[in-house]
C-alpha cells in the first residue's frame, strides 16, 4: 500500500512539474517570436525593415507568401555594418523591380 501511494504521488509530481515546464516553454517560445518577428516592422523593404529569416529557403517561402507574380532576377550577398543580409532583386509584371532585404545573421557562417 506504501509503495502504490508513493509512486502515485511522484507520477503526480512529474506530471504537475511537465506541464509547467511546457506552459513556460511554449509561453517563452511564443514571446520570442513575436519580439523576433515584428511583422508590423519588418516589411523587408530596406536594411532596417529586413525580414529576420532562419534559412534561404524561408526567404523564398517569405515573398511567395507576401507577394504574388514576381520573377527572381537576383539574390546578393551584402554587409551592412557588418551584418550579413541577403538582397533578392525581383522583377514584377509591369517590369519595375522590387528588392527584398532579409537578414541572415542567424545563420550566415555558421555551417
Amino acid at each position: 500500500m506504501k509503495s502504490w501511494i508513493s509512486l502515485t504521488l511522484f507520477a503526480t509530481l512529474i506530471a504537475v512539474t511537465g506541464c509547467h515546464s511546457s506552459r513556460q516553454a511554449a509561453s517563452t517560445a511564443t514571446v520570442q517570436a513575436a519580439a523576433d518577428d515584428n511583422d508590423f516592422e519588418r516589411d523587408g523593404s530596406s536594411f532596417e525593415k529586413a525580414v529576420k529569416i532562419k534559412s534561404v529557403r524561408e526567404e523564398y517561402q517569405w515573398v511567395a507568401a507576401h507577394h504574388q507574380s514576381l520573377e527572381l532576377k537576383s539574390q546578393t550577398l551584402i554587409f551592412k555594418d557588418k551584418k550579413p543580409f541577403d538582397v533578392l532583386t525581383y522583377k514584377r509584371t509591369d517590369g519595375s523591380e522590387q528588392k527584398f532585404y532579409f537578414d541572415i545573421s542567424s545563420f550566415y557562417g555558421k555551417f
